[in-house]
């Protein structure tokens, strides 16, 4: 599986697939390269936790990282926005229901 294009994979959408090749990847290289893919990877799938774990793992190789820095900025407005959507919205109240 080391021969797989990840970046093509990524391209062609097939994420599930450039994630699998990655983790691969990563059980024999934990280069910060490869774990910024991952946390693009998880991130295109929204899966915001896995993405933060990858950006994290960055930064404790490299903390200043700008990149990985960036990224987790990026999710943790996302993710402000969603729960401000959910819990804080005023269209909705009860007044939508009736």
């Amino acid at each position: 599986m080391e021969n797989i294009n990840i970046e093509k994979l990524i391209e062609e959408h097939r994420l599930d697939e450039a994630l699998e090749a990655l983790n691969a990847r990563l059980e024999s290289n934990k280069s910060v390269k490869n774990l910024l893919l991952g946390g693009k990877i998880t991130m295109m799938q929204q899966k915001y936790g896995d993405s933060l774990n990858f950006f994290y793992k960055v930064l404790e190789i490299e903390p200043d990282n700008v990149e990985a820095q960036s990224k987790i900025s990026s999710i943790r407005g996302i993710l402000n926005i969603t729960n401000s959507f959910y819990f804080e919205n005023t269209y909705l109240d009860s007044s939508l229901y009736e």
